[in-house]
């Protein structure tokens, strides 16, 4: 097999990530898989450059669950993770 690209080694990254945090926040599976799609779509178009990692996947769960209508807030998202609340909602 050739050699990973950086985008390949950043979603492998990011969806570990995603499934982890979606653990802490005991949220089913397919808010974790809507997650993952949100992320690899702004991998993808690169449309997010300057953030952290961290800050999008918190985002991508944020916006997985609303859009799921399993909602959880801002606060909560951010108790789960080293990202402040302001980065997730920016």
């Amino acid at each position: 097999m050739g050699a990973m690209s950086s985008t390949d080694r950043n979603l492998i990254t990011a969806f570990k990530g995603i499934d982890r945090l979606a653990d802490a926040m005991s949220l089913p599976s397919k808010i974790a898989n809507q997650a993952k799609d949100y992320y690899k779509q702004v991998e993808t178009k690169k449309s997010l450059r300057g953030r952290s990692g961290e800050a999008i996947i918190a985002a991508t769960i944020y916006i997985s669950c609303r859009m799921a209508d399993v909602p959880r807030t801002f606060k909560e998202v951010a108790a789960n993770t080293e990202v402040p609340m302001q980065d997730i909602k920016t």
